[in-house]
């Protein structure tokens, strides 16, 4: 709105590359969920979900409504995604 992205700055080049990356990552884990061994994998959605978390949570401060409803539905879909890898077993039964 004014070339500023809140807390980031100005919307730079190297500000909006690093912007994009962060976003593609969740569409990355679909993938990479499937290819992955599954220790890989629950370790992957455990760090990436508690740092996603935490960013979304950092950019709640001083947004707009409609804003903090999207990202309070990320925050919980994050968590979520938590809590199954944490509870995901650890071996897969033997058939």
């Amino acid at each position: 709105m004014a070339g500023r992205m809140g807390p980031l700055g100005e919307a730079t080049e190297p500000v909006l590359t690093g912007v994009s990356l962060l976003l593609a990552i969740p569409a990355l884990m679909i993938f990479l969920s499937a290819l992955l061994r599954p220790r890989a994998s629950r370790w992957l959605n455990i760090v990436l979900g508690v740092a996603y978390t935490v960013i979304e949570a950092l950019t709640l401060m001083g947004s707009p409504l409609f804003y903090q409803v999207v990202v309070g539905l990320e925050i919980l879909l994050t968590s979520l995604i938590v809590w199954h890898a944490v509870r995901w077993p650890r071996r897969a039964n033997a058939a």
